[in-house]
C-alpha cells in the first residue's frame, strides 16, 4: 500500500512524499464534527520511518495539526507504532479519509500552548480557540469566555472533610501542535494529617477546540490484610468513605438543559434538579454480584430517579448530557454503567457526584484498588453539536495494510475457520455484551469486566453463580486482534471498558504488600464457587465448595499474568495505564519467580521446591532439574519479558527471556520425564512452548538466528514440537483423565495447531515441514469441527482461549506456505550444561545458595519478608522502621 510521488515546491527543490495508508473516520451519529479530538495508533513497516518528526496527516490537501510518537521500534531503529493525536471536522453521517504520509518537510507550527504562571499562580493553556486558566495548586479549570469553572473534586468522611493536598503537576509538552496533557497528583489527608488515599487528575487540552477530556482517579495505596489469604470486601484497610464530588459554577446568564437519555427531549432544569442513577436498571439490577461488606445487597431502587423542583420522574439507564445555553457540554462517561452516580445542581452550580454521599449505604475502595472516572466538556458547544460528545468518531485501518506492516505476531488477511465461532462473541443473545445482564455485570466494580459463565457448567439448570474474569487468556488482546480485523467498532468498545477495568480493579497497586503479591494481577474467581464477598479478588471466606471447608487462599498469582493485550491497548490508544501496566505486571513477575534474595526466603525455597524433586526422583543419579517450572506461569514470564522490551526497547528484558527458557527446558530433555501423559497437572507446557515461539521470531527479526542461545532454543522447540506431532491427542479423547471433562479442553487443544505451525517453519526438510502442517491442521480443523457441534461453544473461557489463539492457521495457509520454504534449520545444541543432575549435585547447589544469601543478609530485608507472613515480625518491623518502612 506504500506509495511514493514527487511534489515541485516553490522554491524549485523537490520532495519525495510517501503515502503509507488511507485511514477511515466514521461520523455515525448523524452530529456533524467540528474540531473533534481524536487519538490513535498506527502500525508502520520495518524500514519505512526512521523519525516520527516526518509524518504527515492530510485531510484532503491539508496538513493537519499532529502529534507524534513513537510507542514501539524496529530492531532497525525504525519506527513500529506511532501514536496520532489531531483534531478534525466531519459532517454528519458522513466517512472521511485521511492520508498517512511521509516526506522530508513538516508543518511544525504550534496549535495549543502553556503559559506557566509563578509560584501558586494558576497557569494560562491557550488552544487557538479558547483560553484556560488551571490552578496548578489544586485542580480547578476556569473558562474565562464563558466564566465557568469546576472545583477539585472533594472527598466526604463521616464527621469531617478531608483535605486535598497537589504533589505534583506536570505538563507532558509545553508547546505542541494537538494536545497537551496537564497530569497532578496528590493525597486527601484526614485530621490527623494521614494519607487516607491518593488520586491523579489529568486534563486533555486540544488545538483550534473548546473540548476538555478529565480523567480523575481515586486510588487506595494501602495493603489488604487478606487473612488466610482471603480477600473479602470490609478489610481493615479498606477506605470506606460517604461521597466524592466536584462542583462546575455557573454563570447568572442562561439556563441549563439536560438529556437524561439519547433520544429523549431536552428539558430545562429547575433551581433544584437531581438525577440520581442507584443501579443498572436492568432486569437482574439487583443480582447477588452487588453485595457489600456486609454480604448483602443493598441498592435501593431500579435504574434512576430524576427530581425537578416539586415533580419526579423515573428511568432505566440514564447517559445524561448537560447543555448550559452560554455554550457549554458535559458528558460523564458511562455513566449508568459505573452506578452509583447523581447530578445536583442549585442556582450557582452543578454538582458531579462520582460517588454519591445520596447512597443509603457507604462506598468502599479496597486496599490497591482504584476507581477512574471520565468527563467531556465542550466550552463552545451548541445544542445540536453537543451530541458528539457521547460518541467519539470510529477510526478504523484497512486489515490488509496491518497485515503488511508484519506489526502484529501472525496476522493474516481473510477469513479462517474459527472466525464464524469467534464471532458468536457480538452474538445479540450469547455474545459478551449480552453475558452482562445475565449477573448484571454493572456497577463501578464490576463494568468491562467478563461474565465467567462457564462456571456455572454444571448448576442444574437456571441456576449461576457471580462469576468474574478478569482477564484469563487475554480477552483485552483478543478484542482489539478481532477490530482490527474486522474493523467492528464493538470490539474496540469491549476493549476500552475491559482495559478501564483491568487498571483501576483487576490490578493490585501497592508496594506495601508481600513481594509476590505487589502490583500483580488477581486471578479470576476460583473455580465452580460463588465470588460472595471477594467480589473481583478471587477467595471468600463464603466458600465452601465442598460445602464444609473454606477454600484454601492465595493472591495474585504468576499463571495469571497477561500483558500482551495492554501492550496493544497503548499502541493503539496511547493509554500511558495501559503501558505502566505492562512494566509492572513484568516487574511482579519477575519477583514472583527470582525472589528477593533473602536468607529466609531461600530456606524457604529449597523446602518447597528443592526437597520434594530430590525425595520424588526415580533415579537418584540422574534429576532432571530446572530452575523454573514447564507450566503456564514461566509462559507467562516470557511473554511480559517480551512485551517491556518491545515497549522500552530494553535489551535486559530479552536477555532475561532467553535465560529463563534456557533454565525450562532443553534439547537434551528426556522428554518421558516431563509425564505429559497426566493431563490434569502438565498441560500447560503448551502455553510456555507458544511463548518460546514468539521468543525466536523476536530473534529472527533481529538478524540472530545464528546464535548460540538461538540454536538452543528452536532445536528444544522442534524437539518439543515433534513429540506433540507423534503422541499428543486431543484432550477429549481420554475423557476418563480428566476432572472435569468439558469443551474448555476442545478449545485449549489449538495451542497444539499453534505450536505445530511454528514449528513448520524449523523443519530440517520439507518433507518433516509438510508433516507438521498436516497435523498442524488436524488439530485446528479438531477444534473447529468439534465446537460448532458444541452447545457451549459461547462460553467465556472458550471464545478468549480462541481469540488469544486466532490467526496462526490463516497465515500458515496453503497459499502462504510455499512463501515460507526456506526452512530454517535449528542447529543442534550440543554446548550447554546438562539439565540433569544427581542428588548430591542439587544439594550443592542448595548450599551454595544459602551461603550466597548469608552473606547478603540484611536484618531489614529479613524482617521485611517476614512481616507479611507473621503478626509477630510485623510488630517487629514496625518497632524497629515505622510502618512505611523509613527507619525512625
Amino acid at each position: 500500500m506504500v506509495q511514493k510521488s514527487e511534489i515541485n515546491l516553490p522554491s524549485g527543490n523537490v520532495t519525495v512524499i510517501m503515502k503509507l495508508v488511507d485511514i477511515k473516520l466514521r461520523e455515525t451519529e448523524g452530529i456533524g464534527r467540528r474540531d473533534e479530538p481524536v487519538c490513535f495508533g498506527v502500525p508502520l513497516p520495518a524500514g519505512a520511518v526512521s523519525g516520527v518528526s516526518r509524518i504527515r496527516l492530510k485531510d484532503g490537501s491539508e496538513d493537519l495539526p499532529l502529534d507524534r510518537s513513537a510507542t514501539q521500534y524496529w530492531p532497525d531503529g525504525s519506527v513500529r507504532w506511532c501514536l496520532l493525536d489531531t483534531v478534525v471536522a466531519v459532517a454528519a453521517g458522513a466517512e472521511k479519509t485521511l492520508e498517512l504520509c511521509v516526506d522530508e518537510h513538516t508543518n511544525t507550527q504550534s496549535g495549543v500552548r502553556v503559559v506557566v504562571g509563578g509560584p501558586d499562580q494558576p497557569c494560562t493553556v491557550d488552544t487557538g480557540v479558547a483560553q484556560f486558566q488551571v490552578d496548578t495548586s489544586a485542580i480547578g479549570v476556569s473558562h474565562d469566555q464563558s466564566s465557568l469553572k469546576f472545583d477539585s473534586p472533594q472527598l466526604q468522611m463521616s464527621g469531617y472533610r478531608p483535605t486535598m493536598t497537589v504533589q505534583s503537576a506536570q505538563w507532558s509538552a509545553t508547546e505542541a501542535q494537538a494536545k497537551i496533557l496537564l497530569t497532578q497528583q496528590g493525597a486527601y489527608l484526614g485530621d490527623q494529617g494521614q494519607v487516607l488515599c491518593r488520586f491523579e487528575s489529568e486534563l486533555a487540552f486540544h488545538a483550534h477546540s473548546a473540548k476538555v477530556h478529565w480523567q480523575f482517579t481515586l486510588h487506595n495505596p494501602r495493603a489488604a490484610q487478606h487473612p488466610g489469604g482471603l480477600w473479602d470486601l470490609g478489610d481493615p484497610a479498606s477506605l470506606i468513605f460517604q461521597g466524592l464530588e466536584f462542583s462546575l459554577g455557573l454563570p447568572a446568564a442562561g439556563g441549563l438543559k439536560v438529556q437524561p437519555e439519547p433520544g429523549l427531549e431536552w428539558s430545562t432544569m429547575a433551581e433544584q434538579w437531581s438525577l440520581y442513577q442507584a443501579s443498572s436498571g436492568g432486569e437482574h439490577w439487583d443480582s447477588l454480584n452487588h453485595v457489600d461488606r456486609s454480604g448483602q445487597c443493598n441498592l435501593d431502587f431500579s435504574g434512576y430517579r430524576l427530581q425537578s423542583g416539586d415533580q419526579e420522574g423515573s428511568g432505566g439507564r440514564a447517559s445524561p448530557l448537560l447543555y448550559h445555553t452560554i455554550g457549554c457540554g458535559v458528558y460523564i462517561d458511562r455513566f449508568w454503567q459505573n452506578f452509583p452516580k447523581a447530578i445536583e445542581t442549585d442556582t450557582s452550580s452543578l454538582s458531579f457526584q462520582l460517588f454519591p454521599p445520596c447512597c443509603p449505604y457507604e462506598h468502599e475502595l479496597q486496599p490497591g484498588e482504584r476507581k477512574t472516572h471520565r468527563i467531556r466538556f465542550d466550552f463552545a458547544a451548541d445544542e445540536p453539536n453537543c451530541q458528539g460528545l457521547r460518541s467519539p468518531l470510529q477510526v478504523n485501518l484497512p486489515p490488509e495494510y496491518v497485515a503488511e506492516t508484519a506489526a502484529i505476531q501472525h496476522f493474516a488477511v481473510g477469513k479462517e475457520s474459527i472466525d464464524e465461532l469467534i464471532q458468536v462473541g457480538l452474538d445479540e443473545r450469547t455474545g459478551f455484551q449480552a453475558k452482562r445482564e445475565i449477573i448484571d455485570e454493572y456497577g463501578w466494580r464490576n463494568f468491562g469486566d467478563i461474565f465467567a459463565d462457564h462456571e456455572s457448567l454444571y448448576l442444574t439448570q437456571g441456576k449461576l453463580f457471580i462469576s468474574h474474569y478478569n482477564n484469563q487468556y487475554d480477552p483485552l488482546y483478543g478484542f482489539l486482534r478481532q477490530y482490527l480485523h474486522s474493523g467492528d467498532p464493538r470490539w474496540m468498545t469491549m476493549a476500552n471498558e475491559l482495559a478501564w477495568h483491568i487498571g483501576d480493579i483487576d490490578i493490585y497497586s501497592t508496594v506495601e504488600d508481600r513481594e509476590e503479591y505487589n502490583g500483580g494481577l488477581f486471578w479470576h474467581t476460583d473455580h465452580y464457587v460463588d465470588a460472595f464477598s471477594a467480589s473481583h479478588r478471587t477467595y471468600s471466606r463464603h466458600q465452601k465448595p465442598n460445602g464444609q471447608d473454606v477454600t484454601q487462599g492465595g493472591g495474585p498469582g504468576a499463571e495469571h499474568c497477561y500483558t500482551h493485550g495492554l501492550m496493544l491497548h497503548h499502541c493503539l490508544t496511547g493509554c500511558d495505564r495501559s503501558r505502566q501496566a505492562v512494566l509492572q505486571l513484568t516487574q511482579w513477575i519477575t519477583r514472583f519467580y527470582e525472589g528477593t534474595g533473602t536468607l529466609v526466603e531461600t530456606l524457604f525455597d529449597i523446602k518447597s521446591r528443592v526437597l520434594p524433586r530430590i525425595r520424588n526422583a526415580d533415579d537418584p543419579g540422574k534429576i532432571l532439574d530446572h530452575r523454573y517450572p514447564f507450566n503456564r506461569g514461566v509462559g507467562n514470564y516470557v511473554n511480559a519479558l517480551l512485551d517491556s522490551h518491545a515497549l522500552t526497547g530494553d535489551d535486559a528484558y530479552l536477555q532475561q527471556a532467553e535465560r529463563v527458557i534456557g533454565l525450562t527446558f532443553s534439547p537434551q530433555d528426556n522428554i518421558a520425564d516431563r509425564n505429559l501423559a497426566d493431563v490434569e497437572t502438565t498441560w500447560f507446557y503448551s502455553i510456555f512452548l507458544q511463548a518460546v515461539a514468539r521468543f525466536l521470531e523476536v530473534k529472527k527479526l533481529r538478524g540472530e538466528r545464528s546464535t548460540a542461545g538461538y540454536g538452543f532454543v528452536s532445536s528444544a522447540f522442534i524437539k518439543y514440537a515433534q513429540w506433540i506431532a507423534d503422541h499428543d491427542r486431543p484432550y477429549l479423547s481420554q475423557p476418563d483423565i480428566l476432572e472435569f471433562p468439558n469443551d474448555t479442553w476442545v478449545a485449549q487443544d489449538i495451542r497444539k495447531a499453534c505450536i505445530l505451525y511454528y514449528a513448520s517453519s524449523y523443519a530440517a526438510d520439507e518433507e518433516h515441514r509438510s508433516a507438521l502442517l498436516k497435523r498442524a491442521d488436524y488439530f485446528y480443523q479438531y477444534v473447529y469441527d468439534a465446537l460448532m457441534k458444541s452447545d457451549t461453544r459461547h462460553y467465556s473461557r472458550i471464545l478468549a482461549i480462541l481469540m488469544q489463539n486466532h490467526g496462526v492457521n490463516g497465515y500458515f495457509s496453503p497459499g502462504d506456505r510455499l512463501q515460507e520454504s526456506e526452512a530454517v534449520i535449528a542447529t543442534q545444541a550440543g554446548a550447554g550444561n546438562s539439565p540433569y543432575r544427581s542428588r548430591s549435585q542439587i544439594i550443592l547447589i542448595a548450599v551454595r545458595d544459602v551461603i550466597k544469601a548469608f552473606f547478603r543478609v540484611s536484618l531489614r530485608k529479613e524482617l521485611g519478608w517476614l512481616r507479611h507472613r507473621h503478626q509477630a515480625f510485623a510488630r517487629v518491623y514496625s518497632r524497629l522502621y515505622g510502618p512505611s518502612g523509613q527507619n525512625q
